[in-house]
């Protein structure tokens, strides 16, 4: 048997009736996670994740490592799986920790039942394993007050399991359990945190950064790029939309109090943010803010800065030292780029004297004299580019072409790309290979493969982007399987389970989505979505 990696869950475990729900969300995060170290299997028994490599090409340390990245876990180990055997687990137990039995200096045996048809008991365990550790290994002395090294035992339902010590999961809930929120994201400490908070409470988030230049420069932009490339590995697949501010803020400072510069600018970037939850159809903001910590973070302020929007503004670091906002950046990694000595647009125009405790009134009045609509109209105008226009864009600007092989979103990719003017330039075909017969004859995806697995698989969704790839001899290509409903298909497959694959002559991938039970067309749309951004992804990588 082969190594493996065992996820323990968090609070996921103390769901009721929507457990089951949770738990597929979350083995459909793990499974995107590592899909990128390899072929894994991944699936949950009695509270545990287990991924299991199906071959030997597995990368297993960086799917540990992505693994120890996922919301909704709060424990990692990796671990050898033998027969349900004492003398088997003993000699897996040798054999599996001999290195760290070798160094340690003290260790302890810990057994966990869990099949209580196993005919020792947890105790009874510990003893014959540690009895037979000490006498192969005689430097390392039993310990069971204070151990260097914990050894595992795990007594389940379909082996036993031997590992070390587990390392701490990220915790949380899943993302996409949660909701989607706009999160506002500027080049300083502050707001990835925040992004990262929210996140592990199950939230998908969308991001959005106010650019003005010249008074901020292409590096500034780039740093923020940047952080949202750091939180990936945290929160998945990050959008930023980049709003120019430049004449919002020239307007401000025209004809506006010096005082209030600060809240009206806010107020314009709520209201913004606003705009992009409608279209992303977000819950919720999220924003860095901390009570106090600037003159426009009182309560009075951040009171007039909310009064503009609708939707709940969150702020995770609201009750925060800042000492703890630190330590949690250089957790995640955020901090040494956070610090790089860019500027972003809340340090333009900054007053010399802002109001700490600003009438909500005045401010009201103080911003009448702007033509409010017209300047977002115009920054929205400046800032929005659908997904596929910006794949276009990536696209041409690299010389690269694509193709895409679609099942269940049925030529929605070839329609979308090809309303881009200029598409043909990128864009080679498409296959709609709605049938096994034609993913079979078309596309060349396997007989036997599609019998194994069925059409909506990880396998499966990886031979038409490659067939596509081929048939058509574009550069690179995606393609989407899967279910749209009204009801499971016929190997039991949930309403809204997709698998969207991307091929190129470096690396053919797949990743899985469970979109959840809506109508045929919202999980279309949206699998079309995560097609492109799974390809600008990898533009982007090139």
């Amino acid at each position: 048997m082969h190594e493996m990696i065992l996820c323990k869950l968090g609070e996921v475990v103390l769901k009721g009736l929507n457990r089951r729900s949770f738990e597929d969300k979350l083995m459909s995060n793990v499974n995107r996670r590592v899909s990128k170290c390899g072929n894994f299997r991944v699936y949950s028994k009695q509270s545990t994740i287990y991924v299991e490599p199906k071959d030997d090409e597995c990368d297993i340390e960086a799917a540990f490592e992505s693994c120890k990245k996922v919301f909704g876990i709060i424990a990692v180990s990796k671990a050898l799986p033998c027969e349900k055997d004492i003398q088997k687990i003993i000699s897996a137990a040798k054999n599996y920790l001999a290195c760290e039995m070798r160094t340690a200096r003290s260790f302890k045996v810990e057994s966990k039942r869990a099949d209580k048809t196993f005919p020792l008991t947890s105790i009874q365990i510990s003893q014959q394993v540690g009895g037979a550790l000490h006498q192969a290994f005689p430097t390392c002395e039993v310990n069971v007050h204070d151990p260097e090294l914990v050894v595992h035992i795990e007594i389940r339902d379909d082996a036993a399991y031997v590992h070390g010590p587990a390392e701490e999961g990220a915790g949380g809930l899943p993302i996409g359990m949660g909701g989607v929120a706009v999160s506002l994201l500027s080049g300083g400490i502050d707001s990835p945190v925040s992004s990262y908070m929210i996140a592990k409470r199950g939230v998908k988030l969308e991001m959005v950064h106010f650019f003005s230049p010249p008074y901020t420069s292409d590096e500034a932009k780039e740093k923020v790029l940047s952080l949202a490339k750091l939180l990936v590995p945290w929160c998945g697949r990050l959008t930023v939309q980049i709003v120019p501010f430049t004449e919002i803020q020239e307007e401000i400072r025209r004809n506006c109090p010096e005082e209030f510069f600060t809240l009206i600018m806010r107020r314009f970037m709520m209201r913004i943010s606003q705009h992009v939850a409608d279209q992303v159809k977000a819950k919720a903001l999220v924003t860095g803010e901390n009570l106090g910590q600037v003159a426009s973070q009182t309560m009075e302020a951040l009171r007039v800065t909310e009064d503009v929007v609708d939707l709940p503004v969150l702020r995770p670091l609201i009750g925060m030292d800042k000492e703890e906002i630190v330590r949690l950046s250089r957790k995640i990694g955020t901090f040494d780029t956070s610090i790089l000595p860019y500027e972003d647009c809340c340090t333009v125009f900054t007053p010399r004297h802002p109001r700490t405790k600003p009438n909500l009134d005045e401010v009201r009045e103080a911003e009448t004299v702007l033509d409010i609509e017209g300047l977002i109209d115009r920054a929205m105008t400046m800032a929005e580019k659908t997904v596929e226009q910006r794949c276009y864009e990536a696209l041409k600007a690299r010389g690269v072409t694509f193709a895409a092989a679609e099942s269940c979103t049925g030529g929605l990719i070839a329609k979308r790309i090809t309303d881009v003017p200029g598409a043909s330039g990128v864009f080679v075909g498409g296959v709609v290979s709605y049938t096994n017969i034609v993913k079979h004859r078309v596309l060349g995806v396997p007989a036997d493969m599609l019998e194994e697995y069925g059409a909506v698989s990880a396998p499966v969704a990886r031979a038409m982007a490659e067939g596509a790839r081929k048939v058509t001899t574009a550069d690179c290509a995606v393609s989407v399987t899967g279910v749209a409903g009204p009801d499971r298909d016929e190997r039991g497959n949930a309403v809204g389970t997709v698998f969207i694959g991307f091929s190129s002559p470096e690396e053919t991938i797949a990743e899985r989505f469970d979109f959840g039970v809506k109508s045929r067309a919202e999980i279309r749309e949206e699998a079309a979505d995560e097609a492109f951004k799974l390809l600008e992804e990898k533009l982007k990588e090139a």
